[in-house]
């Protein structure tokens, strides 16, 4: 991810933590399973 929008790899788990957070997410799993249900997961 981080070498396709050309940012560093801590940029990107910085961005992850953040969003994590707001959403509330407890894991990366649970992260990925909300961005599925909201329709955002490819």
């Amino acid at each position: 991810v981080a070498f396709e929008l050309g940012i560093s790899e801590i940029t990107v788990k910085a961005h992850r933590g953040r969003v994590m957070r707001k959403m509330e997410a407890k894991s990366l799993p649970d992260l990925v399973n909300m961005a599925a249900r909201l329709g955002l997961a490819h």
